[in-house]
């Protein structure tokens, strides 16, 4: 999930099984986005719910109840499972596990559209990038580099079942495919 820009808080503490939450602001939300609740030291701790009705400047209503209680200090921040990149620009994206838990990530879901036809040569139908898509783990000792990603031939690498799609109609390009750890040896582990 990508942060977006709208953020706000819960103007009444939410309790577990709640589907709407009080806001004195809805500036920013609409119908059908994609939000995420954060405690107030940042960490996020459900998954993303969408918004499925806004009353202007009261509350917004969720598809599912939440599994927690958060304070009237939670964030409320819309997010975006999308990410356009061009290639011209550093994007920087974080996942990390709150203190008490520990994550193992199994895998790794991708998917890229384009108006571009796509080929090894590029990635996804762009022209292949210079510094790449850096996968890593941030340790205490430094980082380590799980692979760097510059062309679609370099995602097949590491990438059992990466797929093309053509084009029809009115639709797009795309690439698409997994990245299962424990066929490259280990489970990646956030702590």
């Amino acid at each position: 999930m990508i942060p977006d820009s709208a953020t706000e808080s819960p103007s009444v503490a939410v309790d577990i099984g709640d589907t709407v939450i009080s806001v004195a602001s809805t500036t920013g939300f609409i119908i059908g986005d994609d939000i995420v609740i954060n405690d107030a030291d940042g960490f996020r701790r459900e998954y993303h719910f969408v918004i499925t009705a806004v009353a202007v400047d009261t509350s917004l209503t969720l598809d599912r109840p939440t599994d927690r209680a958060y304070a009237t200090d939670a964030v409320i921040e819309r997010v975006s499972e999308n990410l356009a990149v061009d290639g011209s620009t550093t994007v920087i994206c974080s996942i990390f596990p709150p203190p008490e838990e520990v994550w193992h990530i199994e895998r790794i879901i991708l998917s890229i559209l384009d108006a571009t036809a796509m080929d090894d040569s590029k990635f996804g139908g762009i022209t292949a990038l210079t510094n790449g898509v850096v996968v890593r783990e941030n340790l205490s000792t430094g980082y380590h580099t799980l692979t760097d990603w510059k062309t679609n031939s370099d995602m097949i690498e590491d990438y059992y079942d990466l797929n093309y799609s053509t084009k029809v109609s009115s639709g797009q390009f795309g690439l698409r495919g997994r990245w299962t750890f424990a066929n490259s040896g280990a489970i990646v582990k956030l702590d």
